[in-house]
């Protein structure tokens, strides 16, 4: 079981908010750090201490974080002396810039808030427009994507108003990051070269290595790996060039995840050992993990699992050091995979059990945070609710007894019939938001536990893949081997599923054009192929398939390729090919297997309408699986074999 290297993604904030973060600094960040220290020294006013102390803030937060909290006490004093709200507004900004930095992203959304108010108080466009870029990163590392995008297209309208060309740079390098973030690549690339042009004029090279970055990526995740790796180069190169040290190892690291995709396997281990010493020397412990984590992962890749073993035997109590728990899942589950490749079958169960135990804690954590949060929230807003009747029943007590003493009877009277009036519509709306705030919160709780059971399930289910592998390997009948492999590959494809529901908003359906790619790449790995020894063709649309629909046709799809791979490829067939359409026409659902193999025997049958009549279990579970699905089943004989299912009987999702 190989073990994929950390989504790039995640190193996209980190060098998003690497460079952008300059409206505290008076100099290039590319400005060496002893002329920075020198301009705060030699500083007369305030205002230019203040901004070297923003700039030396940013230089330190991924070389000494201690540094930059530092700096940024240097920052509050200062601007405690000067006393107003704009530099109490930057600070806040800078104090949200570091948590956000750390992971820290509830606490710095709170303290951005805070600073951008400010800003707007003391009429500080550069200041508000650069908080809504602070924000809006903090909203997309939590997700919320909707609120982002807000607060992106405010900062821009202020900087194209205010005439601040970097800002609205800035700004809509943001929407780029936005678009990549939802899969909207053609857009993300689009806004990046626009504004990559912009800082090439202004000679501003941090970001100019910052936005040849997040184009490599993007090229990346659209399969264009010739510009990926141009675009990567290029900001290594400009790094190097302009003397922007701190973005060397990222990009190191970038092209360990590319050219791992490429197959390229020692060129991603090379990469890898070149960003190992720049972080130990940075004391960048998290660096340090993720490159000896790349290098070790790589190693399995390359068949060299006694070279992997060191190398993540290093980045484990890393892990345990920073109390990375999800990293030290992933290095047990890849420590699992080299011992089990080493023949150290022992070493390997207890590093995946001990993996899956983690997963649970970290899981079970996530969800008693979440509901903490939401019962937080919901009695805060009870006692707000409470006091504000309060303070409504007082003023309606106080006008009262103002009309007793005029003695006014009539508006008495009138003033009483309101009084019930209100009571009983503020009585009846408190009755009715403690009911809908109940079915919020049981609503959540359900959702919370739904997601927690396709965890585990998930969980479960790799357990047994895990025990029906390790089994396979101390089993020397073929014949048993093989059984045992196909048991694996079920139980992965619906492990895959279950995987995909809790990751995700919606649990109750998953994008089927990414789940049947990641169920054929384990088929072809189960099965020792990969991209380069055989084609995958792919043709499927993308839709939400409801998971009573989508177990099924993983399950089909794993039944015919497994078969392919069995009987179909003997020895003689050049180039294996296998392709795989699924689209909706006509309120039917079209799936579509087919091979380039020796095709299928003459007396090869599947009796749909009655599975019994079934010659092996393999025929028998398609019989099956075709008629819980309502499917019109024609088999093809030639040249290779062709399975076509017209289905009736599915679900697509929300």
């Amino acid at each position: 079981m190989k073990i994929s290297l950390c989504p790039l993604q995640n190193l996209l904030p980190f060098l998003s908010v690497l460079f952008f973060f300059n409206f505290l600094s008076a100099q290039e960040t590319q400005s060496p750090l002893d002329s920075l220290d020198r301009a705060f020294r030699t500083a007369v006013a305030d205002e230019d201490r203040f901004a070297a102390a923003g700039a030396l803030l940013s230089e330190f937060t991924y070389v000494d974080i201690e540094k930059s909290y530092a700096w940024l006490d240097t920052m509050r004093h200062i601007a405690a002396q000067l006393a107003t709200d704009k530099y109490n507004g930057r600070v806040l900004l800078a104090e949200a810039y570091l948590a956000s930095t750390s992971g820290e992203y509830k606490e710095a959304e709170q303290t951005a808030l805070q600073g951008l108010k400010l800003a707007e108080q003391a009429a500080d466009a550069e200041s508000v427009s650069e908080g809504c870029s602070v924000l809006a990163n903090i909203l997309m590392s939590r997700g919320n994507y909707d609120a982002a995008l807000e607060y992106l297209l405010r900062g821009l309208k202020i900087a194209e108003a205010e005439e601040l060309p970097e800002k609205k740079a800035v700004l809509e390098n943001g929407i780029s990051r936005l678009h990549y973030d939802l899969g909207r690549y053609d857009k993300a690339i689009a806004y990046a070269e626009r504004t990559l042009a912009y800082f090439t004029a202004e000679k501003n090279w941090s970001e100019v290595v910052s936005t040849h970055y997040m184009i490599a990526s993007t090229y990346r995740k659209t399969g264009d790996t010739e510009k990926s790796e141009e675009n990567f180069l290029t900001a290594l190169e400009t790094a190097k060039k302009h003397g922007i040290r701190d973005a060397v190892p990222f990009i190191y690291n970038g092209l360990t995840a590319l050219y791992s995709d490429l197959g390229e396997h020692q060129k991603a281990v090379d990469y890898s050992l070149k960003s190992l010493p720049i972080f130990q020397a940075q004391n960048n412990r998290h660096g340090e993990f993720s490159a000896m984590y790349a290098v070790g992962n790589e190693y399995i890749s390359l068949g060299k699992p006694e070279k992997a073993l060191p190398y993540l035997n290093r980045a484990l109590p890393i892990a345990e050091a920073t109390n990375d728990a999800k990293g030290i899942s992933r290095v047990r589950q890849t420590l699992s995979s080299a011992y089990r490749e080493t023949g150290n079958y022992r070493p390997a169960y207890e590093n995946l059990r001990e993996a899956f135990l983690l997963e649970d804690t970290i899981y079970s954590a996530e969800s008693a945070a979440r509901l903490a949060e939401a019962e937080t929230k919901y009695e805060t807003e009870k006692v707000q609710k409470d006091l504000e009747l309060s303070e409504q029943k007082a003023a309606v007590q106080a006008a009262e007894i103002q009309l007793q003493r005029n003695r006014f009877w009539w508006l008495a009277v009138v003033a009483l019939l309101s009084l019930l009036l209100i009571i009983g519509l503020i009585l009846t709306l408190r009755a009715r938001k403690r009911k809908n705030d109940l079915i919020a919160k049981q609503s959540k709780e359900k959702e919370i536990l739904l997601r927690e059971l396709h965890h585990r399930v998930k969980n479960n289910l790799s357990v047994i893949s895990g025990i029906l592998s390790l089994q396979s390997y101390k089993t020397e009948d073929a014949a048993a081997k093989k059984a045992i492999t196909d048991s694996r590959t079920r139980v992965e494809s619906m492990s895959l599923i279950h995987q995909k529901l809790y990751q995700k908003e919606n649990l109750t359906s998953i994008e089927i054009q990414s789940y049947i790619e990641e169920l054929s790449d384990m088929i072809f790995d189960a099965y020792g192929y990969d991209r380069d020894s055989a084609a995958l063709i792919l043709d499927v649309e993308k839709m939400q398939v409801d998971v009573e629909t989508a177990i099924p046709l993983g399950l089909i799809i794993n039944e015919i390729i497994s078969n392919t791979f069995k009987h179909g490829f003997p020895e003689g067939v050049k180039k294996p090919e296998v392709k795989i359409v699924l689209a909706e026409k006509d309120k039917k659902l079209h799936l579509n297997l087919s091979d380039n193999g020796v095709g299928l025997p003459g007396d090869f049958i599947i009796p749909t309408d009655n599975p019994r009549n079934a010659k092996s279990f393999g025929t028998q579970l398609l019989s099956s699986l075709a008629k819980q699905l309502d499917a019109k089943l024609t088999v093809g004989r030639g040249p290779g074999s062709s399975f076509d299912f017209l289905i009736e009987n599915y679900k697509l999702g929300a």
